[in-house]
């Protein structure tokens, strides 16, 4: 593993630690929903799923922790593609595609 995946999973985790943890739950479900109906999403699906939890996070980096807890758990794996987000905060930034292997 090279140091900056490294630097990167260190951050994952320290974000993760302080984050809401019902909210890190409810995020984790909306995923695990949204892998076993949707081929291809981005983490902006998972949003605007969320839209409706009252569970609230500080830190809105923690849905990385989520996205890598669901690859591990075998629910999802990342594709090469970005498209730009569609959610205003993020400014049209690229955001990764990922694929659910639950279809």
């Amino acid at each position: 593993m090279e140091q900056g995946d490294l630097f990167r999973d260190e951050g994952i985790d320290r974000v993760e630690g302080n984050a809401n943890q019902l909210w890190i739950e409810k995020a984790q479900q909306a995923v695990k929903v949204i892998s076993k109906h949707i081929k291809e999403f981005t983490t902006d699906k998972v949003w605007v799923l969320m839209d409706g939890v009252h569970a609230t996070t500080h830190d809105n980096r923690a849905m990385g922790a989520v996205m890598r807890k669901a690859q591990a758990e075998g629910w999802i794996e990342p594709t090469d593609r970005v498209i730009k987000s569609t959610r205003a905060v993020c400014h049209s930034r690229p955001i990764r595609v990922w694929r659910s292997k639950l279809i």
